[in-house]
């Protein structure tokens, strides 16, 4: 994995102190499902109602061998931009990103797709992303999302096809409440 790769798995400052505590009991208890059933989760609301933050809450709670082998977050834009710059990149015996994501011995790792629909609409993003969804869903790999949108809009941004498989593939949780951000 290149260094720029395992930069992005790093908690981030802001999300150190983020805590199992914090998770939303519907969240916990379809994540606990999400470990026996791989159903995933597909979790939406407005802006700063806390989506990024339950997710490294997630992470860390469960990111242990005993528990659960790996979960593995990624920022969709990061994502994006991550595999935009691998085209130019020599890679020898290391794995792309969207490589390492689309590997059926990930079937004990979770994914975290976080901040879906935020990234351009792009024939090259859509494409990606129908790509690593469509493995995950054919290998029923378990994997949650975040976005702003509702499903029913997501598929004007990453198409039709992705957002059907996103729905198959994950109990889908609303959050409510106003920008935490702006409440500080």
């Amino acid at each position: 994995m290149s260094s720029n790769i395992e930069k992005i798995m790093i908690i981030p400052k802001r999300y150190e102190n983020a805590k199992w505590e914090d998770v939303p009991t519907t969240i916990q208890d379809a994540f606990e499902a999400l470990r026996t059933v791989g159903k995933g989760i597909y979790i939406h609301g407005a802006i700063g109602t806390g989506k990024t933050h339950i997710c490294w809450a997630l992470k860390k709670h469960y990111d242990k061998p005993e528990v659960w082998r790996y979960l593995k977050f990624w920022n969709v834009v990061d994502l994006m931009h991550e595999i935009r710059s691998d085209f130019d990149r020599q890679y020898g015996d290391k794995r792309r990103p969207e490589e390492d994501l689309c590997d059926p011995e990930e079937r004990n790792k979770v994914l975290i797709l976080d901040d879906i629909g935020v990234e351009k609409a792009t024939e090259f993003v859509a494409e990606t992303l129908y790509r690593i969804i469509n493995f995950r869903y054919n290998h029923m790999l378990p994997t949650i999302f975040t976005s702003n949108l509702p499903v029913s809009e997501l598929a004007d941004k990453i198409g039709e096809r992705s957002a059907s498989r996103i729905v198959e593939m994950c109990d889908i949780i609303e959050l409510t409440g106003g920008d935490r951000r702006i409440k500080k």
